[in-house]
């Protein structure tokens, strides 16, 4: 259905086929027969007078739509970029502070559940503040639907509405649509729905992974599972967090003994969450994007003052995802959820809603371009889906579920307090309780695992990492837009993941534990039971926790994390070289190989996942060298080289030293320097053929360990 802008009437027909029997199996339904299908469409007629355009800023995090412009030929691109937003216009031109002449109104429909409407209507309403300070009062509004009004209805675009959904599997957690003139980006229409699944997480669920890969998949922020017809400037997850970090928030209030074992997290807490929650997806139907950068601008040691981020917000931007913010010490704890849109979100709103009364989009640009000058004040900062979410994002600081303006800082933090949960003694006590199921630990523990891995991730882009400003030149903080991380900075980030992912001992669980985290055994429609698919009845925390260690080396050795380390040499007077990344690599991974103490050589034949983290450096050092890894530098083929050599010579010392080895140990040393003489091999004769027809090659000697 397309829209038309010359407001003529258009037929639109929709025809079935005849019924696929033998595809859908429907054996009752005669042949050549139709089945019956409810359409619902809507045609929206355009404004018969286009609202002004307001140009975007990159600075501004809103949605935009963009057009080229040929008769530019005299400017720097043909492009010209407007954002979407509302048609606000003041009843008293004159007011410094006036209400509108047609406030945002939503309604909030009934399937929305009445102990959860006020905390609805109050996310909506928190917006006003923002709207204030760009000279609105009262221009977003929450309201019920009209009771006694037959016509009323909640698909009509007339309305802008927030629903409440329920899915068997559902597709997303939350979403935030909108219709928008694509003349002007005048926004029309905005409808929110609420996948109620979300709140489990809240009220007595945990994560439930698919298995150890899922858990693995924490570590970096995905991209993936989203329709492909939608744009992905589009995507949103922040429900899916609010569900994982619900399920955290509830294993610390239980483990604090502040709920008792089999309760849901008070009503209180889970108001909170829905309270930000709409707050966020109203800021997207309002024109805002993500803002993942939003976080730095709290000091870490602010996190928990209430007075602080009542006034600034736990995060600058609601439209950040946001980690539950969680004490160690619960003395101290401040806001959970943000209770206020934050500075940054009164700056957007500035900016996409002040009237300027300028009569044309370039003279109104040349003044509310000002506003976007302030990007460099505290509160301001901005970064957005592509700053964070490729493989290529560089910026530290961008992350997704992180809080306070360190996020190295926040990282080592968070995991030592996930880390003292599943520590904790009383763990199961309070988890399970004196008569709860068993398997409501296993899926506990996953939570907290896949919390670890998050906290571990945040690590990842510091190394080879560049602070990154949007900054225009002439900005008053004479900034460049790219800044290296500091060397001793990416060091801190690679210790901190060789203690808290690494070392032999980072994950450790009790044996009786393990025994206790049986499997769901129900057998019935929508759960895995062995009929439908292979089910692990233990916990294989093993291959869990391996796949933590894995997706972090594989982020650590990835082609576009090594080429800006090689390409970062040149933009600092003292570099972190990419060699000394491989060096501390194989360090951490293989220090207590060659040279190293019984007590350390005997843990090595214990249970754990020291040798399968070892055996997979070397699978990765392997790929690099033999060039399987497309996008490497070359360099990082010469020292992976290198490094298998020194492995090698490390495992020929510890052979050859007298202390005793278990069987373990041994096969684990003779197959890895059967790996690397292999990997060694394969290399020389991948050197040495295409050279073969210019005659002899005197092959390079060893290195030496």
């Amino acid at each position: 259905i397309k829209t038309f802008p010359d407001n003529t009437e258009h037929e639109a027909t929709l025809t079935f086929s005849p019924l696929d029997r033998s595809r859908l199996s429907l054996d009752a339904v005669p042949d050549n027969r139709f089945i019956p299908v409810g359409v619902h469409y809507s045609f929206t007629r355009l404004p018969a007078e286009p609202m002004a355009v307001r140009y975007a800023d990159n600075r501004v995090g809103f949605f935009l739509d963009a057009t080229k412009d040929f008769g530019r030929d005299d400017k720097e691109s043909f492009w010209l970029r407007n954002i979407h937003r509302w048609r606000l216009e003041k009843k008293d031109a004159t007011a410094a502070l006036s209400e509108p002449v047609k406030p945002i109104v939503y309604y909030v429909d009934w399937t929305v559940p009445d102990k959860f409407r006020p905390w609805v209507k109050e996310g909506i309403e928190k917006w006003q503040k923002a709207f204030e300070l760009a000279g609105f009062k009262n221009a977003i509004l929450a309201k019920d639907p009209p009771k006694d009004d037959a016509d009323w209805d909640p698909e009509d675009v007339r309305y802008s509405t927030i629903r409440w959904i329920t899915s068997n599997e559902p597709a997303f957690g939350a979403i935030g649509p909108s219709r928008v003139d694509p003349r002007t980006g005048e926004i029309l229409d905005a409808d929110i729905l609420f996948e109620a699944s979300f709140i489990q997480g809240f009220r007595n669920g945990y994560r439930r992974f698919s298995g150890p890969e899922a858990i693995g998949a924490q570590v970096m922020p995905q991209t993936t599972q989203w329709p492909a017809f939608m744009n992905p400037d589009l995507r949103c997850d922040a429900q899916t967090g609010m569900v994982d970090g619900g399920g955290l928030l509830h294993v610390g209030l239980l483990l604090d003994g502040l709920m008792p074992p089999g309760g849901p997290v008070p009503i209180d807490y889970v108001g909170k969450a829905i309270i930000w929650a709409t707050m966020h997806e109203v800021g997207h139907t309002l024109g805002l994007r993500h803002n993942f950068r939003s976080s730095t601008a709290t000091p870490l040691a602010r996190l928990n003052d209430p007075a602080w981020t009542g006034q600034h917000g736990l995060v600058s931007s609601v439209m950040d995802y946001a980690s539950p913010n969680i004490s160690a010490d619960r003395s101290k704890q401040g806001e959970y959820y943000s209770s206020t849109v934050g500075d940054g979100d009164v700056w957007n709103i500035r900016y996409g809603y002040m009237p300027t009364g300028a009569k044309d989009p370039e003279s109104d640009y040349a003044i509310i371009r000002a506003v976007a000058d302030e990007s460099t004040r505290p509160g301001h900062e901005f970064s957005t889906d592509e700053d964070t979410y490729p493989a290529d994002a560089l910026d530290p600081r961008t992350n997704i579920w992180d809080l306070g303006d360190d996020p190295l800082g926040f990282a080592r933090d968070r995991a030592a307090y996930l880390a003292s949960l599943w520590k904790n003694p009383r763990f199961e006590e309070r988890i399970v309780g004196p008569d709860g199921e068993y398997p409501v630990l296993r899926r506990a523990m996953d939570t907290v695992l896949g919390q670890y891995a998050i906290s571990l991730g945040l690590a990842v882009k510091y190394v080879g990492g560049q602070y990154f400003s949007r900054n225009h030149r002439g900005q008053t903080d004479g900034k460049d837009p790219l800044v290296p991380v500091p060397t001793a900075r990416q060091r801190e980030a690679l210790e901190f993941l060789s203690q808290r992912a690494f070392a032999a001992d980072a994950f450790s669980l009790p044996p009786s534990m393990l025994n206790r985290m049986a499997q769901d055994r129900w057998s019935h429609w929508g759960v895995q039971n062995g009929f439908n698919g292979p089910v692990r009845l233990d916990y294989n925390f093993n291959d869990r926790v391996f796949s933590i260690q894995n997706a972090l080396l594989g982020a650590l050795l990835s082609p576009n994390l090594l080429s800006r380390l090689r390409e970062g040499e040149s933009h600092a007077t003292e570099p972190f070289r990419m060699s000394e990344l491989f060096d501390r690599l194989t360090r951490s991974l293989w220090g207590e190989v060659g040279g190293a103490t019984p007590v350390a050589i005997k843990a090595l034949d214990g249970p754990g996942t020291r040798r399968d983290v070892q055996r997979a450096y070397v699978d990765k050092l392997t790929a690099l060298m033999l060039g399987s890894v497309s996008g490497a530098p070359d360099d990082a083929r010469a020292l992976s080289r290198l490094q298998l050599v020194r492995i090698d010579g490390r495992i020929s010392q510890a052979l050859a030293a007298k202390t005793p080895l278990g069987d373990y140990t041994r096969a684990h040393f003779l197959e890895t320097r059967a790996r690397i003489k292999r990997a060694l091999e394969a290399s020389r004769e991948a050197d040495v053929a295409p050279a073969a027809a210019r005659g002899p090659v005197a092959l390079p000697e060893t290195a030496t360990p």
